[in-house]
């Protein structure tokens, strides 16, 4: 019988005293990264229940310990879906995103950079998202979202406009090979845009387009509620949203 819990078998499992803050899946390695809430850092291999790395997220900033919010795998293999070459110019990196600084720390070499307060204007980082293979977007506390090139380390360009609250998701997409990856950002204030960041400009203020959230109305809306989390089908190019009450997919 399909669904039986004779057939529900765990490949692995680990036990703890302290609950999971955040987690991230590689997409080709059996890995999964693990924050939990006491600040530690899991990397467990759940094919082999091996433990891979396991240690305090504190130890990332020897000047002030800081608590990790989200973690990013930015390697060959999460970039090759975004980059139009075949081998993306990337590094072996963990992302450990906290409040003001964000931290890539390279799982073969053990090596830490670091985007430092400076670095950010001395904002805070609500959101971060891979967008390409040299790219990081990043959605600041006092609105706008910063794209940072991790080539030549700072901030190049500054998307404000639009979105009156804090973005809360960030999802790139392409639709062919030879494009560059869009952002598709959702904000708390319900409001959904398709922005190109590829314009010759340092600020960009204006979306390539809005998706349509206009209350009671079925088609490209999502009755004026939050959404809580974005994801893109790249074979039938659908966009699907998820808010409180709606699962939707839609053209993009």
């Amino acid at each position: 019988m399909i669904g039986s819990r004779s057939q529900i078998k765990l490949a692995y499992e680990l036990r703890g005293a302290t609950r999971i803050k955040t987690f991230a899946v590689h997409p080709v390695f059996s890995w999964v990264g693990l924050i939990t809430t006491s600040n530690v850092f899991w990397l467990v291999d759940y094919a082999s229940g091996m433990t891979l790395k396991c240690f305090n997220c504190s130890t990332l900033d020897e000047m002030r310990p800081t608590e990790v919010r989200e973690i990013l795998f930015w390697d060959v293999h999460t970039c090759r879906p975004l980059s139009n070459s075949k081998e993306p110019r990337v590094k072996n990196w963990i992302v450990f995103c906290c409040d003001r600084k964000i931290f890539f720390y390279n799982y073969l070499s053990y090596l830490t950079k670091v985007i430092t307060e400076k670095d950010l204007d001395f904002k805070s980082v609500k959101k971060a998202e891979i967008v390409s293979e040299d790219s990081l977007c990043l959605a600041m506390s006092d609105g706008p979202m910063k794209i940072f090139d991790v080539q030549q380390w700072c901030i190049v360009k500054t998307i404000k406009g639009y979105h009156s609250k804090t973005v809360n998701w960030i999802l790139p997409y392409k639709q062919n090979e030879s494009e560059r990856p869009r952002i598709v950002a959702a904000s708390s204030d319900s409001l959904m845009a398709c922005w190109n960041v590829d314009l010759g400009t340092a600020t960009i203020e204006a979306p390539s387009f809005k998706f349509l959230m206009k209350k009671n109305k079925a088609v490209d809306s999502n009755d004026g509620q939050e959404i809580l989390s974005l994801r893109y089908d790249q074979h039938k190019f659908r966009l699907i949203t998820l808010t409180e009450d709606y699962v939707r997919a839609g053209s993009i």
